[in-house]
């Protein structure tokens, strides 16, 4: 993931206008999104969580913005807390259930995975969770403070 190394890199006095930060900072984040939060195996895991049915179609919405012009500035404006907000979520109500929601968990013997490459895949997926969700944070974090630096 370069482009989110790259954004996560970036220094508030960078010669990059705060525009171009914005836009490496959607960059990076759809490059996540698109990689890891927006996959079929990964929605199935949202089925259940109380999260507004709009949050996914809004993120996508959002991460199409290529420039930052007035009429995108408001699309990044009203799209961060919608990332602020599934981020959140996905920390409340998804990480502590994740392992029993991959059916890899010992606490719920009668929904344990029993074929071995299934089982290999889901605990990667549990192993990689906590770290994309922390990327995904920074980088709203990030894309945030580039924002607020532009409008204010």
């Amino acid at each position: 993931m370069s482009i989110s190394l790259q954004a996560l890199n970036l220094a508030h006095d960078t010669p990059l206008a705060n525009t171009e930060q914005i836009r490496i900072c959607l960059r990076a984040i759809n490059e996540l999104f698109a990689g890891y939060f927006d996959k079929n195996w990964f929605l199935l895991l949202l089925e259940d969580l109380p999260i507004r049915s709009s949050t996914l179609s809004e993120i996508r919405e959002l991460l199409v913005c290529e420039s930052i012009k007035s009429f995108d500035a408001k699309k990044v404006q009203e799209g961060i807390p919608v990332l602020e907000g599934f981020a959140n979520d996905l920390r409340h109500y998804l990480l502590p259930s994740l392992r029993e929601k991959l059916g890899i968990s010992g606490l719920l013997p009668e929904m344990k995975i029993t074929d071995k490459a299934q089982l290999l895949l889901r605990k990667f997926i549990a192993y990689a969770f906590p770290s994309n969700l922390n990327t995904l944070t920074l980088l709203i974090e990030q894309l945030k403070a580039h924002f607020e630096a532009t409008i204010g």
